[in-house]
């Protein structure tokens, strides 16, 4: 309970501050950095990653796109801050300690889990 009341006091944290250009700006800068200097890796390794990111990119993006940031858009940001509520959230929580109180059991792996609905007063709000 203690974990999900901080995540959503610093997701209420962020949203009341807005959306900061200059945070976006930091961030992007950071992922160019990331970018321009790469650490050699494993050749495998790294034609693996560029063929995932073909699926998700147009070929001319395949090397950078995990790396880009497009344009700056204040609007967008504060609506997906807006979607991060403790109503429209899913939460999993895995603990051995939870293992005696499960009731349902998954279809397909058969793996033992309960449903539960968090209430606002756990959380805060």
């Amino acid at each position: 309970d203690e974990v999900l009341n901080l995540v959503f006091q610093y997701i209420r944290l962020v949203r009341n501050a807005g959306a900061l250009k200059w945070v976006w700006k930091e961030s992007a800068d950071l992922a160019a950095m990331h970018f321009r200097f790469q650490e050699k890796r494993d050749p495998s390794g790294y034609v693996v990653g560029l063929a995932s990111n073909m699926q998700l990119y147009p070929p001319q993006y395949v090397i950078s796109a995990p790396y880009t940031y497009g344009k700056f858009d204040g609007e967008l940001i504060r609506w997906i801050l807006a979607q991060l509520t403790p109503d429209k959230a899913d939460i999993y929580i895995a603990a051995p300690r939870f293992k005696d109180i499960v009731d349902k059991q998954e279809a397909v792996y058969g793996t033992p889990y309960k449903l539960k609905m968090v209430d606002a007063a756990t959380l805060k709000i």
